[in-house]
């Protein structure tokens, strides 16, 4: 509204300018008035020039005079395009540090995502070494338990070499005391009545041989009533024939009791006929004991049929050979010329609860 008015304005001066003009040219032409000595006809152009330019003044004076922005566009255009041209170059000036800010945001962004990728990669290598450290530490603590028991094994097997030396021991670890084959009852009670028999049996044997629970008893063994429980209800539940062992849990000196556990076979097929338990081969060229090392072999032979839960005698024997088969294979293999391999095979199907093993020694050329 205020543009329309000052336009209106401007008009209504500039018109009344023309106007006064005109006739001041008038009056110029009536009379023939002269302006510097000029002709009337080029006064009268100089007039209209001067009214011309008076109204252009005009003009120019009621705009400065009414707006402060044609004020400013007269007189400091120059400062104000002198200040865009600043202003210009600061705003590239900024868009460049803008630009180069963002560059080093995207580069702080990958260094972040790069730390951060370290740093869980370090989490999981800490994790990973935790874990390590731990396992470590339960293998520490558990071969220095190890450590400690086989200290304590060791301490007790002095004590135990120093009765070996004076013939002091009466049973070694893991030694069988004394095995009874036994037939299973539905009966819980008959169960526990067999196995006290057979535990009434081992602990004279044990007894007989020097183990003592306290100086005037006449008990020799001491078993968890747990093991006994157990093995009624297992031979109850599984019926039929079986080995049961009384056996030595650790090493026992004379005058020490025996700290005994129960082991149950089932009477099953152990070794079928025909199998070789165990084999030697002789060199000629070395002179031996054909004797002890046929002993030998039986003894290793023993072993594996106590190992695998065959029924042995008070003495732990669990083999048998005949004698003539003992003398037959030593007259073998001295006839022999080269080197002679000798066998322990099985006579026939042999179970747990039918012992001994019955054997037959093969002699054959290697």
């Amino acid at each position: 509204m205020y543009g329309f008015t000052l336009i209106l304005i401007l008009a209504f001066i500039g018109g009344v300018i023309a106007y006064i003009g005109d006739k001041i040219g008038m009056k110029v032409g009536r009379k023939r008035l002269t302006l510097f000595g000029l002709r009337p006809k080029y006064t009268g152009i100089i007039i209209t020039i001067f009214t011309g330019i008076f109204i252009s003044v005009a003009s120019i004076v009621i705009l400065t005079i009414a707006s402060d922005d044609v004020r400013t566009a007269l007189f400091e255009m120059k400062e104000i395009q002198e200040t865009l041209a600043r202003n210009q170059q600061q705003l590239e000036q900024s868009v460049e540090t803008m630009a180069q800010m963002e560059q080093d945001l995207q580069t702080l962004i990958k260094q972040r995502d790069a730390a951060a990728a370290d740093l869980a990669l370090a989490q999981l290598h800490l994790e990973e070494t935790r874990a390590q450290y731990n396992e470590l530490e339960q293998m520490r603590a558990r071969l220095q338990k190890e450590y400690d028991e086989l200290e304590a094994e060791y301490d007790e097997l002095k004590v135990v070499q120093s009765f070996i030396r004076l013939g002091n021991v009466a049973f070694r670890s893991d030694e069988i005391i004394y095995a009874q084959v036994i037939e299973a009852s539905s009966d819980l009670e008959e169960n526990y009545t067999r196995l006290y028999d057979v535990l009434k049996t081992a602990d004279r044997v044990a007894y007989q041989l020097g183990a003592r629970v306290d100086g005037d008893s006449e008990s020799a063994i001491i078993i968890p009533q747990d093991a006994v429980d157990f093995a009624a209800l297992y031979i109850q539940q599984e019926q039929g024939l079986f080995v049961v062992r009384v056996l030595s849990e650790t090493n026992t000196v004379v005058g020490e009791p025996v700290k005994a556990y129960l082991g149950i076979i089932k009477n099953e097929l152990v070794f079928p006929e025909g199998m070789v338990l165990e084999e030697t081969v002789l060199d000629p060229d070395i002179e031996i004991d054909l004797d002890r090392v046929i002993l030998e072999l039986l003894n290793k032979v023993n072993a594996v049929a106590v190992r695998e839960g065959m029924i042995t005698s008070i003495g732990g024997g669990a083999v048998e050979v005949d004698g003539n088969e003992f003398m037959k294979a030593i007259a073998q293999a001295k006839e022999e010329t080269g080197r002679v391999r000798i066998r322990a095979v099985v006579l026939a199907d042999t179970y747990a609860a039918e012992g001994p093993v019955k054997l037959k020694l093969e002699v054959t050329s290697d």
